[in-house]
């Protein structure tokens, strides 16, 4: 499933103002709505179940959720459900994510650059359960130009892959991961290479990118080309075909999302949807 928020129509907490400023992001079977300045909603729409965490007028940028904590940037804040406490942690790196992190398995997961190699790039983490960071591993690709998009995404519920898009030519590169994510070793296999017809440059897109693959076939949302209207794209060797969805506006939040029925957790404070 490929959601798509309106910020204009919520559809929970319609009480709260500037939703302008509000995302959504999936994280581990939930949906988190992240209100700016307010707090952040944890959702499961199959049930109707919605929890609350209130942090107002602190500047958060909600980025995903582990087993026990929530992190958010840029000075980094770790919020324990239980306590209901915040503490903050110093980085250890000055690159922060090109693109919101991915939540896997109770973990946060992104790519940045190498800072002793402009082209390369790698992924990092944070490991919630001991609170600490890490390079995870090299992505199988270079930059050839400083405009080429990374894109990274969960592949088959416990793996990664890797979307490159070159800047001049649109030649779409996927990567996927051999193994399980929690294994030490990464090995990346090359997926398939898309034709340059007919596909959407990806670069600077002001709601970002968001996907998922299955059988070699690419659905994507973002914005519009020439529009910036929220559209769905269906991509294989043979195909690209593009769905305009939404009411054509050009500020959405989107994300790829499976249906669960995973409870919110009753450490969160319950709302009514």
């Amino acid at each position: 499933m490929m959601g798509l928020l309106r910020p204009t129509s919520a559809p929970l907490l319609d009480s709260f103002t500037d939703l302008t400023h509000t995302a959504i992001k999936t994280c581990d079977g939930f949906l988190f709505r992240d209100f700016w300045k307010q707090g952040v909603a944890i959702w499961n729409p199959w049930l109707r179940q919605v929890g609350w965490i209130e942090y107002v007028d602190k500047g958060f940028h909600f980025c995903g959720v582990g087993d026990t904590y929530q992190v958010g940037y840029k000075r980094i804040a770790v919020y324990e459900c239980a306590s209901h406490a915040v503490k903050f942690l110093d980085v250890p790196f000055k690159q922060w994510p090109n693109m919101g992190p991915l939540s896997l398995n109770g973990n946060l997961y992104w790519v940045t650059s190498n800072p002793d190699d402009t082209n390369e790039y790698l992924i990092r983490s944070f490991d919630f359960s001991n609170e600490m960071f890490r390079t995870f591993c090299l992505l199988p690709c270079r930059k050839n130009h400083s405009r080429d998009e990374l894109v990274l995404a969960v592949y088959k519920r416990d793996g990664f892959s890797l979307l490159k898009q070159c800047y001049v030519t649109g030649e779409i590169e996927v990567w996927v991961t051999k193994n399980k994510i929690s294994e030490e070793e990464v090995v990346w296999i090359h997926l398939m290479t898309l034709p340059t017809s007919n596909l959407p440059k990806l670069v600077n897109k002001l709601c970002g990118v968001s996907y998922f693959i299955f059988d070699k076939t690419i659905i994507m949302c973002c914005g519009d080309q020439e529009t910036g209207a929220a559209c769905t794209y269906i991509v294989r060797e043979d195909m690209c075909k593009k769905i305009q969805i939404g009411l054509g506006i050009d500020r959405f939040s989107h994300c790829v999302y499976l249906p669960n029925f995973i409870p919110v957790p009753s450490e969160f404070k319950p709302l009514r949807v």
